[in-house]
């Protein structure tokens, strides 16, 4: 059964293109709706901070996906010319492979892929829109994924988005100081922030809807409620946001009522890893605040970036080989 892919991703799109895309997790039926409606026969969508893809089997016109991509995003079919990435025929599982096996993120091996591929499958299955054609091609995914992870150390060395959200903000930071941190959020991304500060040394306060979430991240006398949000933006050298939220959860307002709070001249760096974004983008334009935003932490200026060629090759070749041997099986 012929095999089609069509997405948005942070190599091709703008990153308010990628927002308008961007699905909330367990929120993929309706899109996987729309396609089975569509006249596919099998779909699973895989949407991660970086990328929304649509994977398909069946015969029908790649018009068809364009139209429900741009439906999805509520832009005309014309606005993801030259943006949007297709992929058609065996191209689709190497594209695929190397997604799973991280060769395709912002961050080079991060391992977060593993488990959005493996959440994107499931969901299609509840909707029973997979069949036998894109779970085969799913499974197959995350087995090459596992191998990369196993045989080539590119997931190492703390290769995450987190990990490099926390480098990326402390980095900004006047050194010789111990920072107040905190992390906005409480899901796996926040987890992964709070680690890493840990690992450097720092402890940092969450700020989350649910507060026993949070506790299970730090200790209940660092967790706080999102209506101190404020407050603690005016406590705070650097704030780290993951969470999916679907609005503006820092806003404008909140960090010029916060800076009136604060010790005059100290600054405040904020890092937006959600999408949607939960940080207002105007808030850069304040005097003393640096935002840092998805676009800002990929591995272009990472010297580990540049160091990981051969890294990226031995995985490249354990995903050709994969490729290979699923390529047998069909």
């Amino acid at each position: 059964m012929p095999l089609q892919m069509l997405g948005l991703s942070h190599e091709s799109a703008p990153l308010a293109l990628l927002e308008r895309a961007a699905v909330r997790p367990g929120g993929c039926h309706p899109l996987l709706t729309a396609l089975l409606d569509a006249g596919c026969t099998e779909a699973v969508v895989l949407s991660t901070c970086s990328r929304t893809e649509l994977y398909v089997a069946g015969t029908f016109a790649h018009e068809v996906l364009v139209q429900v991509l741009a439906g999805h995003c509520g832009v005309a079919p014309a606005d993801l010319a030259g943006v949007a990435q297709g992929r058609v025929g065996d191209q689709v599982p190497r594209h695929l492979f190397a997604v799973a096996g991280g060769l395709r993120s912002r961050v080079l091996g991060e391992p977060e892929i593993h488990g959005q591929v493996r959440a994107a499958l499931a969901e299609a299955n509840d909707l029973a829109a997979a069949g036998p054609v894109l779970t085969r091609l799913f499974s197959s995914a995350l087995r090459c994924g596992r191998d990369v992870r196993e045989r080539t150390s590119l997931g190492g060395q703390g290769r995450s988005l987190a990990c490099r959200a926390v480098d990326v903000g402390l980095a900004t930071l006047a050194p010789g100081t111990t920072p107040v941190v905190a992390v906005v959020g409480a899901g796996r991304m926040a987890a992964a922030a709070v680690d890493r500060l840990a690992a450097t040394g720092l402890r940092a306060t969450v700020v989350a809807r649910d507060r026993e979430r949070a506790a299970r991240l730090v200790p209940a006398t660092r967790v706080r409620d999102l209506a101190d949000l404020v407050a603690v933006l005016a406590e705070a050298d650097l704030v780290i946001c993951a969470t999916s939220a679907s609005a503006d959860l820092v806003c404008l307002q909140d960090v010029q009522t916060s800076a009136g709070e604060r010790v005059l001249g100290r600054a405040l760096t904020l890092v937006d890893l959600s999408l949607p974004r939960t940080v207002e983008p105007l808030v850069a334009a304040l005097p003393g605040v640096r935002l840092i935003g998805l676009d800002d932490l990929g591995d272009g200026d990472d010297p580990l970036g540049r160091q990981a060629v051969g890294l990226v090759a031995a995985a490249g070749t354990v995903v050709a080989a994969c490729v290979g041997g699923y390529e047998a099986l069909v």
